[in-house]
C-alpha cells in the first residue's frame, strides 16, 4: 500500500474497516464510499474524498478530482496519518479496553 498513489474503497457496507484504517496509516490519499462506518475513520474533503454509495459516476468523478487535484490531496497525508495513529493505534485501543475492564471490577 505504501507504493500506491491512492486507496479506493467503494464498499456498500462495512463494520469498522481495518483496510481503511490501514490506508489512513500509510498516509496515501483515499477515495471511499460515504457510508457511516467509513465516516468514523475519515472526514470528507480533509484527508479523503467520499463518493455516493452504489454510484459509479460518483466514483469516477472522485477519481477525476483526485487526478486533477492530486497535490492538494497529498498535502493531507500527514494529517491523515497522525489522526489514524492517535485514534486507532492498537496499543492505545488495548489500553482503553484494559482500563474499562479494570473499572468494571
Amino acid at each position: 500500500m505504501y507504493n500506491a498513489n491512492c486507496f479506493i474503497f467503494p464498499s456498500w457496507y462495512e463494520g469498522l474497516s481495518g483496510s481503511l484504517i490501514e490506508a489512513t496509516m500509510t498516509g496515501i490519499p483515499i477515495i471511499a464510499s460515504n457510508i457511516s462506518m467509513n465516516k468514523e475513520v475519515i472526514s470528507n474533503c480533509q484527508n479523503a474524498i467520499m463518493h455516493k454509495v452504489k454510484d459509479a459516476k460518483s466514483i469516477a468523478d472522485c477519481m477525476d478530482d483526485m487526478i486533477i487535484n492530486y497535490s492538494k490531496y497529498t498535502s493531507y497525508t500527514s494529517n491523515t496519518r497522525s489522526y489514524a495513529i492517535n485514534r486507532f493505534d492498537i496499543q492505545k485501543i488495548a489500553n482503553k479496553y484494559e482500563q474499562f475492564l479494570f473499572s468494571m471490577i
